[in-house]
Parts: structure tokens; sequence; C-alpha cells
């Protein structure tokens, strides 16, 4: 698992593999959960009220 600041790292080094920033930064991502397929879930924390995040999905084929 990456730290904050790995995820900070790639961010500033691939920014149109990584669009988003990551939790604590302000509208970051909230990862929530992973599959057997590798996809990773997150919350895309923008919106104040928390029953309006969207869900961002990464996958290894489809980033």
């Amino acid at each position: 698992m990456w730290s904050l600041e790995d995820w900070r790292r790639a961010r500033l080094s691939a920014p149109d593999l990584y669009p988003y920033p990551f939790h604590p930064d302000p509208g970051g991502l909230i990862s929530w959960g992973s599959d057997e397929h590798g996809c990773e879930y997150y919350f895309l924390a923008i919106e104040p009220d928390p029953d309006e995040w969207r869900i961002v999905v990464s996958s290894e084929r489809n980033s």
C-alpha cells in the first residue's frame, strides 16, 4: 500500500494517470475498497455533503 507521499509523487510525475488529489488534500480521493480483479474504488470528496460524493474506479487495465 502506498503512503500519501507516494501518491503525491506519482501524481506529480504522471498527472494524466492521477488526475485527482488524495485525501486529506481538498477534494481528494478516499479509498474504500478493491476487488479480486485489480479494481480499486474511491470516493471523490469534492462536495461538502458525503451523500453527493462521486465514485471513482481504477483498474490495472484502465487507470
